[in-house]
């Protein structure tokens, strides 16, 4: 059984390395970059009818899940280096990871097919809207099909936030990227729900928090700053805050992969004391020495 003392050290060093300005000047570019595709989005869903909005706002959320995954396998990396102080430069560790940068980014394919789908079958619903007479009959008698529909696009992005914590610290710790990777994950998991639900919610808090005001910041500003005007007008304004909300998020989403591989070492450091771990020497010898 992990213990609230164990916790609370492997919390305390993830973000006592949250705040490296090498690490801060690395994602943030591709934070921005999330955020300009996020912005245009919202732009492009402007003055159009709901189908295309929901399709325009969950989009963006896959599309940045593949380009945080290799992100984050990066920043894992460094984590790395710095907790056994050892130098290292972004590019050759860039090179040498490549790989498996390039790897895990191809697992956000499968959400944007499944969320396609979705907004496919959402689309057959609104045109079943549109038949003349029988229109409002069909919405009514099948409109608990739409409610499942968003239901399976929020579980995608609940799916999405669940790869980025437990996937990238199995595949960052890996000489090469593995096919059982879902397999090793599916395991971890089987052995306590609750406890990696736990880790999960506590590396989360620090970022909910500061997106929950960074947001509000936002919505408010949208709504006594800016005047309505044309799409055009409107993006390039929310572009202008998309820098400094990007800027502040930054250090928190390092502490939020740094986390993640602190839980997962913490897992490991749990097997070898229970005498209930699987890994072979071979498995271990390609993995990182354990950091708790």
């Amino acid at each position: 059984m992990m213990t609230f003392s164990e916790i609370e050290q492997i919390f305390n060093r993830a973000f006592s390395k949250s705040f490296c300005r090498k690490k801060i000047l690395f994602l943030f570019p591709i934070l921005a970059a999330c955020g300009v595709l996020t912005v245009f989005c919202r732009t492009l869903s402007i003055g159009v009818n709901h189908h295309v909005w929901m399709s325009l706002s969950f989009l963006p959320l896959f599309l940045s899940t593949g380009i945080l995954l290799a992100a984050g396998v990066m920043l894992i990396k460094m984590y790395v280096f710095e907790i056994k102080g050892m130098d290292y430069k972004i590019g050759k560790l860039f090179v040498s990871s490549m790989q498996m940068v390039v790897g895990i980014s191809y697992l956000c394919f499968p959400l944007i097919l499944a969320y396609l789908v979705l907004w496919s079958v959402m689309g057959v619903f609104y045109l079943l809207k549109q038949v003349p007479a029988f229109g409002d009959i069909f919405g009514t008698l099948l409109s608990f099909g739409p409610y499942l529909l968003v239901l399976g696009s929020i579980a995608l992005a609940i799916v999405s936030i669940l790869l980025l914590f437990f996937i990238t610290p199995h595949v960052a710790l890996k000489k090469t990227l593995r096919m059982n990777i879902a397999a090793e994950v599916t395991q971890r998991m089987k052995k306590s729900i609750f406890a990696n639900g736990v880790l999960l919610f506590t590396g989360m808090i620090p970022l909910t928090l500061v997106l929950f005001f960074l947001i509000l910041g936002a919505v408010m500003t949208g709504a006594s700053y800016f005047m309505p005007q044309d799409a055009l007008a409107m993006g390039i304004r929310w572009l202008m805050m998309m820098l400094p909300f990007c800027m502040i998020v930054t250090p928190f989403v390092i502490f939020f992969f740094n986390f993640s591989l602190e839980s997962y070492m913490l897992f490991k450091k749990r097997e070898r004391e229970t005498g209930n771990g699987s890994t072979s020497t071979l498995e271990k010898k390609k993995e990182e020495p354990c950091l708790v």
